[in-house]
């Protein structure tokens, strides 16, 4: 519908005639929109496909079928031939990073379509373009380093690091990406270790702490679940377990190692209490106040006292029920005989 200034819609652009309607259809003409992207925003890639040097927004989401990647790894490989045999493009600084970030823009798109070969070609053409981009070197050694090619991604920040020695950024992220190589080379010793059947229960905490931190939570919910479902499993180790699962929020799991712990170990108030806490947590206020009731049984005035002290349970405090449970303790002063 035709605007001006005073009756777009906030953040619109002033519409100057109105479109024309397709008389078969009733409808307006569709139209075509590019975007060349400033910040990344994942909600976008299913919709994108490369444009030359920027990328169409299609209206549904579009596979990258080989033809849209042959067209785009053709462009770009002229492209670059051409602008890095240029004297004046390799002297005109600003044109490299402009280049080197659009490139980087439709590598991200590959990365983000789990097309690595492409979106780790397209990185390397984005270094090639202007080879002190921060964005091209830390996202391509990303990549690979999820890879396991650790020490491709560590040579490439050293080289980094040579052209650009006062880049703190580059620096933290290299020591990262040795670290990283580090819990690479040990979760191999682990999982061979559990392979042969000789895991500890020290070293399984280690390798599920490790493939959380790298990204591979899947695989670590599964051995904590799979070591719960066994029956060799001390109270002690199964909490510690459960707390592991907390601090990665898998609650699914924690509520599992809670419930094995109290069947464990039905006489320990607090594990009755960190149950009902969870409970709580998850909605499942039926079965929180059957735990909260074993609390209390097993732990008689110092558990309430606790419960009361208990600042995961403050919304439901002023509920008939948990008045009823943990009455507010008295206070004051005792009044003395006869005043």
């Amino acid at each position: 519908t035709k605007t001006d200034e005073e009756t777009r819609p906030v953040g619109a652009a002033v519409v100057y005639e109105d479109p024309v309607i397709d008389p078969e259809t009733g409808l307006p003409p569709t139209r075509t929109f590019y975007v060349e992207e400033s910040y990344v925003l994942p909600w976008m890639y299913p919709y994108l496909t490369p444009h030359g040097l920027i990328m169409k927004i299609n209206n549904q989401p579009t596979p990258l079928t080989a033809e849209v990647i042959k067209k785009d790894t053709d462009f770009w490989n002229w492209h670059c031939e051409r602008l890095l045999n240029d004297q004046k493009f390799i002297r005109d600084i600003v044109a490299r990073k402009s280049f080197s970030k659009l490139r980087s823009a439709i590598a991200g798109l590959y990365a983000a379509r789990k097309k690595p070969q492409e979106a780790e070609a397209a990185f390397r053409q984005a270094v090639a373009l202007y080879d002190l981009s921060p964005e091209a070197n830390f996202r391509l050694a990303d990549l690979i380093a999820r890879q396991n090619r650790h020490d491709e991604a560590i040579a490439l920040f050293d080289t980094f690091l040579e052209k650009d020695p006062n880049n703190d950024r580059a620096e933290v992220f290299r020591n990262q990406l040795k670290k990283m190589k580090q819990m690479s080379q040990r979760r191999a010793e682990l999982d061979t270790i559990l392979k042969n059947g000789n895991l500890s229960f020290n070293e399984a905490i280690e390798l599920m702490r490790i493939q959380f931190n790298m990204g591979q939570a899947t695989y670590a919910e599964s051995l904590a679940r799979q070591m719960l479902n066994s029956d060799q499993m001390e109270p002690d180790a199964i909490m510690m377990l459960a707390q592991l699962m907390v601090e990665q929020r898998k609650l699914s799991t924690v509520e599992m190692a809670l419930k094995k712990y109290v069947a464990a170990k039905p006489g320990d108030p607090a594990g009755w209490q960190h149950l009902a806490a969870l409970q709580l947590v998850l909605n499942k206020r039926g079965e929180m106040w059957v735990s909260l009731q074993k609390s209390i049984e097993t732990g008689g005035e110092p558990a309430r006292n606790q419960l009361r002290q208990d600042k995961r349970f403050a919304p439901i405090q002023n509920t008939p029920e948990f008045q009823k449970l943990a009455p507010p303790a008295r206070t004051g002063i005792m009044p003395l005989p006869g005043l």
